[in-house]
Order: C-alpha cells, then structure tokens, then sequence
C-alpha cells in the first residue's frame, strides 16, 4: 500500500487547551517531535497493537451504533467522494486496509511520516468563540 492507493491523505491533530499565543510553539514541538521519530526505531509492536485495536474499537462502533457511523461516511462520500464515491469503497474495505497495515514494516510507516513532515503542508489554528459558544 501507498499514499498513491489513497492519493487524498489527511493527518488531524487536536490539541486543546492551549494558550492564546502559543500556537506556532505547539506546532514547532510537533514538527521537531515528528522528526525525532522518523529518526528513530519505531515500535512495531505498539504500532500493530494499536491497529488491532482500531479494528476491534471499529466493530464495537458498529455493531453498538451503527447510525454514527453510517452518517459519517454518507457525509464524507458527499464532501470527498466525487462521482465515483470513492470514500464508500474505501469503507467497504476498511478491515482489509486495516490487516495490510499490520503487517506493513518500519519503511512503510517512515515513508508515511516522512510524507507529513514535508512542505507543503496546511496548519489551521482556531481559537474558540466563548461569544458564538453561548449564542448555541
């Protein structure tokens, strides 16, 4: 597998309770925390362990609420799908991506690393409105 089988990638990082300010910190210590890893040895058994319990927390999802879930990727299919709705097939697929990611070595894992930490890249920083929070 590879960023070309899915050539839309998206990498989402939520950090919450930072200070006004501090944004372009937060960032910083993200990119330089990125690249210490990519330098280092990766742990391929925490690595799989968390796959497989993606693959389990998946199922529990699903079978517990399948509503959410369905929801979710009707969406998704809409904003990101296109004509071919290529978000349902990769739904379709998604515990045989899940196995083939488990078995995937240490260079596949640095190349997808790698493929985050270069330009360009977009960073969206928002800050909470307490003003519109209340108005909801």
């Amino acid at each position: 597998m590879s960023t070309e089988d899915y050539p839309t990638t998206l990498l989402t990082v939520i950090f919450k309770g930072v200070k006004p300010g501090k944004h372009t910190e937060v960032k910083e210590m993200v990119c330089k925390t990125m690249k210490e890893t990519h330098q280092g040895a990766f742990d391929m058994v925490r690595l799989r362990n968390q796959i497989k319990n993606s693959i389990s927390n998946f199922s529990d999802k699903l079978e517990n609420d399948p509503s959410e879930i369905l929801a979710e990727l009707v969406i998704s299919d809409m904003l990101y799908g296109g004509e071919n709705h290529s978000e349902l097939s990769t739904f379709i697929d998604v515990f045989n991506v899940l196995d083939k990611l488990k078995v995937e070595t240490e260079s596949y894992w640095k190349r997808i690393l790698q493929y985050y930490m270069e330009e360009p890249n977009v960073t969206i920083n928002s800050i909470p409105s307490i003003k519109c929070m209340e108005e909801l």
